[in-house]
């Protein structure tokens, strides 16, 4: 029971998932862009999380912001807000995490192409579910997107590196604690259980994502990270290759750092840097030998000349299915 405590401290007073005021964003927020960026540094919340408070200390740091920049100033660095929120008083998002992850990439495929950067370097960073969302999210651009859409399986393809962040790989005992929990103070709260089913122990929808991502991963540079004063939760798992690496915090801190002193901070950006010094390259091939291939030429839009007024514009038309 103190455990259960522990880890509901921050949520005696929580908002209804459908109470939008400007603290309540959705969607992608730049929070830094370089002069000439050659990557792009996308952060995905955690479980109730918020595409800015999940990242700031106590001290109102914003490290993704306020600290990282200075260690990799040729970046565009974007945080992504979702609707995670497992309980409320009201009215709750009735997407699953599989609907998160195709959301996901929706929004940065169409935010990339308005600023012309589809075949930018990405380097993600995600948070506890984020990770899971992520999965979903570069499965979906692999295998869904490859069919015809090139916007959304240009995510997967600049994909460079990912960092996960204490992400539950198969699930976490928490899911069933927070669900019981929540449900005895069903008085005054709904509990979105399409998310916390999802987050169970060996949970059918992660074992199908874990299995689908270790197939396309090999290209990325993974790192996990885990928090030595755990949750009990499966944030390194054998079959997903990357680099192990602790950080000196729980699981909610260790998305938070206080100053640019931090050790944890120095370690997490350090990593980000060298990842983002082979970013460029590494995606720059990666989309040379996609445009070679006949796959490239099926999902590339159709020009055609139509004349009009004595003159020929190429009109785009809508991708092939």
């Amino acid at each position: 029971m103190e455990k259960l405590k522990k880890l509901f401290k921050d949520h005696r007073n929580p908002q209804p998932s459908n109470f939008r005021t400007a603290d309540a964003a959705l969607g992608l927020k730049e929070l830094w862009c370089g002069e000439a960026p050659i990557v792009d540094i996308v952060a995905i919340h955690g479980l109730d999380g918020h595409r800015e408070t999940s990242w700031t200390g106590k001290q109102e740091k914003l490290w993704l912001r306020d600290f990282l920049p200075q260690k990799i100033p040729y970046s565009r660095i974007l945080t992504y807000g979702y609707d995670a929120n497992t309980h409320g008083q009201s009215q709750l998002s009735e997407q699953t995490i599989e609907d998160h992850g195709e959301t996901l990439i929706s929004k940065l495929a169409l935010f990339r192409r308005g600023s012309n950067t589809m075949e930018r370097a990405i380097i993600f960073i995600a948070h506890s579910l984020g990770g899971i969302v992520l999965k979903c999210a570069l499965n979906y651009s692999h295998y869904t997107g490859s069919k015809s859409n090139l916007d959304h399986r240009s995510i997967s393809l600049s994909t460079s590196g990912v960092i996960f962040l204490g992400t539950p790989h198969l699930g976490a005992h928490i899911a069933e604690l927070a669900s019981t929990l929540l449900k005895l103070r069903g008085f005054v709260q709904k509990v979105n259980n399409k998310v916390l089913n999802d987050l169970k122990p060996d949970s059918v929808i992660l074992q199908r994502h874990l299995h689908q991502y270790i197939s396309i991963s090999e290209s990325f540079d993974t790192k996990l990270f885990y928090e030595i004063y755990a949750t009990n939760s499966s944030a390194v798992i054998e079959g997903l290759k990357g680099e192990v690496i602790s950080l000196s915090k729980n699981h909610i801190e260790m998305a938070k750092f206080e100053d640019a002193d931090d050790d944890d901070f120095k370690t997490v950006a350090e990593h980000l840097r060298h990842m983002s010094h082979e970013a460029y390259a590494k995606v720059a091939q990666r989309w040379a030998e996609y445009k070679k291939s006949p796959m490239y030429q099926h999902s590339k839009p159709i020009m055609v000349e139509v004349t009009c007024f004595s003159y020929f514009r190429p009109i785009p038309l809508a991708y092939p299915s």
